[in-house]
């Protein structure tokens, strides 16, 4: 799984972007999605920070994951499941 797709705080793939703006190429499209803001919708992080969602830096996830994923290396436990991608059959 995608280091940035994986939410730090309740740990599941509850991300979202949400935030619009004015595109500088207005000949292309009128508004673009902010790439870098993203909000958690889970449950668990809406009672954590007492909002209606969390919001995140998209580089700050995806920093805070692959500092767990070094500490669970560190500690013998191997990469977590979460960051573990499938194989195709």
């Amino acid at each position: 799984m995608n280091t940035s797709k994986v939410c730090p705080g309740c740990h599941g793939e509850t991300f979202e972007t949400f935030k619009r703006r004015t595109n500088p190429k207005p000949w292309k499209i009128d508004e673009i999605s902010v790439h870098g803001l993203l909000r958690c919708q889970s449950e668990v992080c809406q009672q954590s920070c007492g909002h209606p969602s969390r919001l995140w830096n998209r580089d700050g996830v995806a920093t805070l994951n692959q500092k767990s994923i070094v500490e669970s290396m560190t500690a013998s436990d191997g990469r977590p499941n979460k960051f573990q991608r499938t194989l195709p059959e």
